[in-house]
């Protein structure tokens, strides 16, 4: 059943009915803490956080639409990869090694705790921790932190163990916990009641369902938006029907075999570039058929990707070419995708020992309809061109389990690159295709110099060129079978207005409700 909604008495806004149920409603808004007259927006979304409030359980979507709206980070990206103000309103590169962040002033935590340089410390302190350094965000983001030094209340150092030249990029995705909260209610207990400095304080995991309510104490400004109810719908096409139904406002990851319904019914789409590739991650790092790079060359010659677009995105996207998008910094145009080849994918197979085929079992979280088909098509042309190809349904949990550990029991995964947030090609790098992912799937230490050369680089146009170079060479050697580049869609109810979403973040704080 609906929550009630509660509408300022604005013309053209649906106005709260004068009934004795909405005089009800009326008191239960007093009695959590929302005024009188909220404006709420309904999410449908895949599913919850695993770790519900834990912030650093996972950074990929849709969970991130629910963490960025109770919490803040200290510096944000825009969507043409320049980092921006956040929770710190500047900073410097002191030394090669060394950031200097100034942080906003009078920012409190949505159960009054300050922000102050000692708060974002200890973050980062425990992220540094035993415990923290195996969390997703712990692992990939603050790996190459030596320490986080409090020079005053509002001035941090963050200290690098080696120069970085994209640590402002890379704290873009480090949410900032209220630190008592954090050690009195332990991990359990934050993530069932978490507190952040975000517009929004969540009220309450249920299953299927969470709800968030204003933070009227945020240093955040708001537009309309006063509540927020997410709604687990995992299936798009009911996501859809729910939005044509009005019984959300909002899908946040659209199915776009559903444009058509949702136009006919007057629903808004809103498309964004996608900050990540989808592939099929090769795992060759500890040795076997797919250490030869002529077998996992062969994999990119064996599938269509143009007709895999064409079949699955209406022909909207583009095949991946490499590994990084081409909205991120260092992206080489010049490299382009690899054709579809079927008969050089035999002979390569062939040339490396394996005429006769060979297995290849992948695994890969297929709960979205689109991402499903694409892995499908990949499969049915591998085995055409020679490979035994097998795709295994594989749940995030198990798959995450896998990630923090290396323990790949099969020869592929459903993944490619990540790059959102830091839009930058050297995450690549630094998290993914090289060494420096710990354990990592694919090793080339013929690569590592220019790994670590992009890794130090301070020069924009030298990184660049680096990451140029490297990213040509590295897709020469096929760590993946690159499959799409594409982008992402939302829909939303006409009413929703100033819609928009920036690297993962979708502006509750700004949308206007007509």
């Amino acid at each position: 059943m609906r929550n009630f909604r509660f509408k300022k008495p604005i013309l053209g806004k649906r106005r709260l009915l004068q009934t004795a149920a909405g005089a009800i409603a009326l008191a239960a808004a007093f009695q959590i803490g929302l005024p009188a007259q909220a404006e709420t927006v309904r999410i449908g979304i895949r599913d919850l956080p695993p770790g519900l409030g834990n912030p650093y359980t996972g950074r990929g979507m849709p969970h991130v639409f629910v963490w960025h709206a109770i919490f803040d980070e200290l510096t944000a990206v825009t969507r043409t990869g320049e980092t921006v103000p956040k929770l710190a309103s500047s900073w410097t590169n002191v030394n090669p090694t060394t950031w200097r962040f100034t942080i906003r002033q009078g920012v409190k935590f949505s159960n009054g705790e300050s922000l102050n340089a000692a708060a974002i410390k200890a973050t980062i302190d425990w992220l540094m921790s035993e415990e923290g350094k195996i969390t997703v965000v712990g692992k990939d983001l603050v790996k190459n932190i030596a320490e986080a030094k409090v020079i005053n209340d509002t001035t941090l150092e963050i200290i690098t163990t080696a120069p970085n030249p994209i640590a402002p990029k890379q704290l873009s995705f480090v949410s900032i916990v209220a630190p008592k909260a954090w050690t009195d209610k332990g991990l359990a207990g934050f993530a069932a009641k978490p507190e952040g400095t975000g517009a929004f304080k969540m009220l309450e995991f249920a299953p299927g369902s969470a709800t968030a309510v204003a933070h009227n104490g945020s240093w955040r400004s708001r537009a309309d938006v006063d509540r927020i109810e997410y709604t687990v719908l995992p299936d798009p096409a009911s996501r859809s029907a729910a939005i044509i139904s009005d019984q959300i406002d909002v899908d946040i990851l659209t199915s776009r075999d559903s444009f058509a319904a949702l136009r006919e019914a007057g629903v808004k789409i809103f498309t964004y570039p996608a900050g990540r590739t989808l592939g099929i991650t090769i795992v060759s790092a500890n040795g076997g058929p797919f250490a030869d790079k002529r077998v996992r060359q062969a994999a990119n010659y064996a599938v269509n990707k143009v007709a895999m677009i064409e079949a699955v995105y209406g022909g909207e996207g583009q095949p991946a070419s490499q590994s990084a998008t081409s909205n991120a910094f260092g992206f080489n145009a010049a490299i382009k995708p690899y054709p579809y080849d079927p008969a050089k994918a035999r002979a390569l197979l062939a040339e490396a020992g394996f005429a006769d085929g060979l297995e290849m079992e992948i695994q890969a979280i297929t709960t979205s309809t689109e991402r499903n088909l694409i892995y499908q098509a990949a499969v049915q042309d591998l085995n055409k061109a020679g490979f035994r190809a097998t795709l295994i349904s594989q749940t995030f949990p198990d798959w995450l389990k896998h990630w923090l550990a290396g323990d790949w029991p099969y020869q592929a995964f459903g993944f490619g690159t990540d790059l959102t947030g830091v839009l930058d090609a050297g995450r690549a790098f630094n998290a993914f295709v090289s060494c420096k992912k710990n354990p990592p799937y694919y090793c080339n230490q013929d690569e590592m110099d220019m790994v670590n050369a992009q890794a130090a680089e301070f020069d924009v146009e030298k990184r660049k060129a680096i990451l140029e170079e490297l990213l040509m060479i590295n897709a020469a050697n096929a760590p993946i079978l690159f499959l799409t580049e594409g982008f992402e869609a939302m829909s939303h109810q006409p009413r929703i207005q100033n819609f928009d979403s920036v690297n993962q973040r979708l502006n509750y704080d700004t949308m206007i409700i007509n």
